[in-house]
């Protein structure tokens, strides 16, 4: 979906799912520590953290960034944007979204 968008040129690294150690799914199952490497090695500048809107999605981009400041690496981390689609209708939107819609404007 990302290259469909023509908006994005970079390098990709698909981790293998999100955190949930519920369903069993660990830093461990992922491939997390690969990333970490990549980053090191190849020393991006830039993480753009595109994972699911969830509480999955946020516990897996917080757990990485963590895992980042361990390595000591200096690279700008961005989530991708949240908030409401396009053509929504506002009185579909739940407080979540439109809370968070609101504190990422631009």
């Amino acid at each position: 979906m990302i290259e469909k968008s023509g908006a994005f040129g970079g390098y990709y690294h698909v981790l293998g799912g999100l955190l949930s150690p519920m369903d069993g799914v660990t830093p461990a199952t992922l491939k997390i520590d690969q990333l970490i490497d990549r980053i090191v090695t190849d020393e991006f500048s830039e993480v753009v953290y595109a994972l699911d809107s969830s509480l999955s999605g946020e516990a897996t981009a917080h757990y990485i960034e963590d895992q980042l400041k361990e390595s000591q690496v200096d690279v700008h981390q961005t989530l991708l944007a949240r908030g409401i689609p396009m053509g929504t209708d506002l009185s579909f939107v739940n407080d979540s979204t439109l809370r968070r819609a609101i504190e990422n404007r631009k």
